[in-house]
């Protein structure tokens, strides 16, 4: 067994993915969890493995693999044992029409309500000269200028309304192929599911109930994939609960702000 060290987030979506992965294919790991909020991704030890300082980034004997959907894909080339790609060249396609669809137009479309919900509830804490002094730390200008836009304006914020009309579309296409079976891909999860699954329990975090309820078959595939033990063990070891306890107190306000926003005009 090779030697992988994984560096990481708790909650990130996409460090997630990589670790729902690497459990459900029971591939050893080392875990090094960095503290996002404190901003461990921009520090130049980190920043010598990823430039970006962005996370997950999987180091195996040496050589640095970073992008969680490249992760995803290097570790089935990687390992041939428990493959999450499906052996049909159409399905296989239809996998990674779901793994671009996430990195291109969901992810891009998260932080405004991720951000927007918890960390800039912590972000408000810091004194301004704290928070420019950590902004300015973010080596990209977009992503820099969102987060000063998320930190003053939370949900007023005009990231949020184009961000809930693309997560509202990702809803009805998963509805849509979740109604021809338990999986979103054939007769078994694969990437496809785990790519998803991050961002789909957000909405289960952080009590957008409405989800739920407006579309049963998410609903349902959100159990199935919640009732593997690969699940849990892809999240429990790295969430304390008193971070919990800080989640649950936030999404008590943020979830039925949200779910108003979500369905204003559905």
């Amino acid at each position: 067994m090779p030697d992988l060290i994984l560096y990481h987030g708790d909650l990130s979506p996409c460090a997630h993915k990589v670790r729902f992965v690497l459990e459900e294919r029971d591939i050893e790991f080392e875990s090094r969890l960095l503290n996002l909020m404190a901003k461990e991704n921009l520090k130049h030890e980190y920043l010598a493995i990823n430039p970006k300082g962005l996370v997950p980034a999987l180091v195996d004997g040496g050589d640095v693999v970073t992008e969680s959907t490249v992760i995803c894909e290097y570790l089935e080339d990687r390992f041939p044992e428990n493959r999450l790609m499906p052996e049909a060249p159409l399905d296989r396609a239809a996998v990674r029409y779901w793994l671009k669809h996430v990195d291109e137009v969901l992810h891009p479309s998260t932080a405004p309500i991720l951000f927007g919900s918890l960390a800039r509830n912590i972000w408000l804490k810091r004194t301004p000269e704290e928070r420019e002094k950590l902004l300015a730390q973010v080596p990209d200008p977009a992503r820099r200028d969102r987060q000063a836009r998320l930190i003053e304006h939370g949900f007023d914020a005009p990231d949020l309304p184009p961000a809930i009309a693309v997560w509202l579309k990702t809803f009805e296409k998963m509805e849509s192929a979740l109604k021809e079976g338990d999986w979103l891909v054939g007769d078994r999860l694969t990437l496809a599911d785990c790519a998803l699954v991050p961002y789909i329990y957000i909405m289960r975090y952080l009590q957008v109930d409405r989800v739920f309820e407006t579309f049963p078959e998410v609903r349902d595939w959100m159990n199935r994939v919640a009732d593997r033990p690969s699940f849990d063990a892809a999240v429990k070891p790295y969430v304390a609960e008193q971070q919990w306890q800080t989640i649950d107190k936030a999404a008590s306000q943020a979830g039925p702000n949200l779910s108003e926003k979500f369905f204003a005009n559905h």
